[in-house]
């Protein structure tokens, strides 16, 4: 059995519930008893219900054609607050314009007052933790400081990185700013990639992020201890063979998985292992969403 054969297997059956799911069919949409009870994304991140929100309603061609500059701010945004009823509160009072400059204090204000009337305003996907010491709010530190600040004040270099239509280009800015890491980075780049600004990046399937998760997925395909570190030609070249094994076995319908989906399977390979080895459990159980 070749060493990609239980990723292999684990893509199948995520990908088969998701299609029945989608099928209308009522639950359960698996007989798997990990998959039944806990939440793991699907096996492209363009098919996650807060993906599909954010491609309809923020991650549009006519928000890009209003402002560059609101845009790029607003959408890196929307990934780290990853929830879309908060969102949705920003647009509708009028927080968000593509023509117009972001008020991020006016943004954290609003999140604040959201989080006090509904108790939540982030998702639980993305650890997100204000500055120690500070009298702010998180939603302060991350709208005024990690966007507002960070975000905003490189947009030319953002914009630049952009024209030469490579992912780990824009990737390297993020990466450089204030409170951006690996992972974070590269979910946005991600994002961008479903509109025209990343749309056919000449490295979509050549280059993806490392992150904490898809590490110890990776390490443990190679059977290797989980914090193994690797360089990125090493990483980004094991991650193309596999891509290419998934589609090798499972068919042409996966030839449209990028690296970036390659490298999110591995994270999600690597929860599902540690729950069935008896190692600890996802954080999340599986309920359907009704908020949005």
């Amino acid at each position: 059995m070749s060493e990609a054969a239980p990723l292999i297997e684990w893509v199948a059956a995520r990908e088969a519930l998701r299609k029945c799911k989608e099928s209308g069919a009522p639950p359960p949409w698996t007989t798997d008893p990990i998959l039944q009870q806990y939440r793991f994304t699907n096996i492209r991140r363009r098919d996650d219900r807060v993906s599909r929100w954010l491609r309809q309603n923020v991650l549009t061609e006519a928000h890009l054609n209003q402002g560059f500059a609101s845009f790029i701010e607003f959408t890196a945004f929307c990934r780290w607050c990853n929830w879309p009823p908060t969102i949705a509160v920003i647009m509708q009072e009028g927080l968000y314009h593509p023509v117009q400059k972001i008020d991020w204090k006016a943004v954290a204000r609003c999140m604040d007052r959201f989080k006090k009337e509904h108790k939540k305003c982030w998702t639980s996907a993305y650890m997100v933790i204000g500055p120690k010491g500070s009298n702010k709010s998180k939603a302060h530190f991350i709208a005024t400081k990690v966007v507002g600040k960070s975000i905003g004040g490189a947009l030319d270099r953002i914009e630049k990185a952009l024209q030469t239509k490579q992912r780990r280009e824009v990737w390297l800015v993020l990466m450089s700013l204030m409170g951006w890491g690996s992972f974070m980075s590269g979910q946005v780049v991600d994002d961008w990639s479903w509109t025209p600004l990343l749309a056919g990046a000449q490295d979509e399937n050549l280059w993806a992020p490392q992150g904490p998760g898809s590490i110890r997925g990776f390490n443990r395909l190679k059977g290797l201890p989980l914090k193994t570190c690797h360089k990125e030609e090493e990483w980004c070249a094991q991650l193309q063979v596999w891509r290419q094994q998934i589609i090798d076995a499972l068919g042409s319908e996966f030839s449209d998985l990028s690296l970036m989906d390659v490298q999110n399977t591995l994270c999600e390979y690597s929860k599902y292992s540690k729950t069935q080895l008896g190692e600890g459990r996802p954080r999340s159980r599986y309920k359907p969403e009704t908020a949005f």
